[in-house]
C-alpha cells in the first residue's frame, strides 16, 4: 500500500494538475504570449500567478523603480532591491527565472505610451493591466482594439478591487468613461504617491491580499482566452470588497457608446524590413523597394519638440527631441512641435534615426504616401 501511495504521489508531481481539467489543454498554455503591463502590488502577483501556471512566454512592461515604500504590497520585492533602486522589471525578471526557468521572458524598462512597440500588443493576447491610471488605460484601450485582441483591466485600494475585461464585440474602456473621468484624465497619481500620502497617515493603501485576488481573477480571465474559451469570459464587471467580504458582479455588461471615438476596425499591418537604426533619409528608398509606397510623411506617436519659451518669455530654438523625453521639465513652455517628419530626402530630419524620433523597436509606423493613405508597418 505505500508503495502504491508514493508510485501514485511522484506521478502525480509530473502532472500539472490542470492538466486534468477537461478544459485545460497544456500545448495552448505553452505557446500562450502574455503581455502584463505594471509591475507593482497588481503585476507582480498576476507574474507569480502566470509562471505557477506554466505561460510560455510572458513581456513585462514597467517604468519604476523599488523603493521602501513598495515592500508593504509584495512580496516580490526585498529590502535589498530598494536599497539598490532595482527596476521592478529586474525583480520581476528573478522572479520567472526561478519559478518558471523554462518560459521565455522579455522585459522591456519604460513607459507604456511611449517605448512599448505596439507589436507586441498584435503578438500578446491577451493583455493584463496593472496600472495605475486613465491614461495608461485610455492608450492600451484604443490600441488592442485596433489588433482584435481583449485586455484584462484590474485595479485595488485598500481591501477592494475590480476586475474587467474588455474585447471583440463589448463596450470599451473610453464607452465608459464619465465626465469625471475625462477631468481627471491628465492626473497621474501614481501607486508610490500614493503609498508615501498613506504612510504619512499611518495607512497602507494596498495590501497583498487584495492583490493576489484580484491578480487571481485576471489570470484567470486570461487563461479562457488562451484556451479559447471566449464565451465563458466575464462579460460584466466584477468588483470585491474584502473588508465585508462582499462581492458584486453586475448581470448586464455595459453597451457600447454609439459616440465612443475607439476605433473598433482592425489595422492591416505589414512586416517591414526598417529599424530604429536607419535615418529618416534612407526611409523613402527601403519603403518603395520592400512595400511599393511612395512615401511622404511618417507620423509621429510623441511629437517632437522644435523650440521653448522660457519664464522670461524668450524663445528658444533646439534640435528636435521627443516630447516624452522632456515633458516634465517643459509641458507648458513648449511653442513648436513637429508630428510628422518628410521622408524626402532633403527633410530637416534627414540624418536623425527612427531611435532619435523616439521611435522604440518593434514599433508599428504609420507612414503616408503621397496620395495620403496611410500604411501600417511593423518594424524590427
Amino acid at each position: 500500500m505505500e508503495t502504491s501511495l508514493l508510485t501514485r504521489s511522484n506521478r502525480a508531481q509530473t502532472i500539472m494538475p490542470q492538466s486534468l481539467l477537461s478544459w485545460w489543454h497544456e500545448e495552448k498554455v505553452r505557446q500562450a504570449h502574455v503581455l502584463v503591463i505594471g509591475c507593482g502590488a497588481l503585476g507582480s502577483e498576476v507574474i507569480r500567478q502566470l509562471c505557477l501556471l506554466k505561460v510560455g512566454h510572458i513581456t513585462v512592461v514597467d517604468y519604476d523603480t523599488i523603493e521602501e515604500a513598495n515592500l508593504f504590497a509584495s512580496s516580490m520585492f526585498t529590502r535589498d532591491d530598494a536599497c539598490r533602486n532595482l527596476p521592478k522589471i529586474e525583480a520581476a525578471r528573478k522572479l520567472v527565472a526561478k519559478m518558471h526557468p523554462e518560459g521565455t521572458f522579455t522585459g522591456i524598462n519604460g513607459n507604456v505610451l511611449h517605448d512599448l512597440g505596439l507589436s507586441h500588443f498584435k503578438t500578446c493576447n491577451p493583455t493584463i493591466s496593472c496600472v495605475d491610471n486613465r491614461m495608461a488605460r485610455l492608450f492600451i484601450n484604443r490600441v488592442v482594439h485596433q489588433f482584435g485582441s481583449y485586455w484584462i483591466d484590474g485595479a485595488i485600494e485598500n481591501l477592494a478591487g475590480t476586475v474587467k475585461v474588455f474585447g471583440k464585440k463589448t463596450a470599451c474602456f473610453e464607452c465608459e468613461m464619465t465626465e469625471d473621468d475625462w477631468s481627471a484624465l491628465h492626473t497621474e497619481l501614481g501607486c508610490t504617491t500614493v503609498v508615501r500620502r498613506n504612510l504619512s497617515h499611518g495607512r497602507v493603501p494596498t495590501t497583498s491580499l487584495s492583490a493576489s485576488i484580484i491578480a487571481a481573477m485576471q489570470v484567470q480571465e486570461a487563461m479562457k482566452v488562451i484556451q479559447g474559451l471566449h464565451d465563458k469570459l466575464r462579460r460584466n464587471h466584477f468588483y470585491y470588497e474584502g473588508m465585508s467580504n462582499h462581492c458584486i458582479s453586475y448581470q448586464e455588461p455595459p453597451k457600447r457608446n454609439e459616440d465612443c471615438t475607439c476605433n473598433f476596425s482592425s489595422l492591416e499591418v505589414q512586416i517591414s524590413s526598417v529599424s530604429t537604426s536607419h535615418k529618416v533619409s534612407e526611409m523613402d528608398e527601403i519603403l518603395f523597394k520592400d512595400h511599393s509606397i511612395q512615401s511622404s510623411a511618417l507620423r509621429l506617436r510623441s511629437p517632437l519638440i522644435t523650440a521653448w519659451r522660457d519664464q522670461a518669455g524668450k524663445v528658444h530654438q533646439v534640435d528636435a527631441i521627443p516630447k516624452h523625453e522632456i515633458l516634465n521639465v517643459l509641458e507648458q513652455k513648449v511653442v513648436e512641435v513637429a508630428e510628422e517628419v518628410s521622408l524626402v530626402s532633403i527633410s530637416e530630419y534627414a540624418q536623425m534615426t527612427l531611435h532619435d524620433l523616439g521611435i522604440p523597436p518593434q514599433d508599428i509606423l504609420n507612414v503616408i504616401d503621397s496620395k495620403g493613405q496611410v500604411h501600417y508597418l511593423q518594424i524590427q
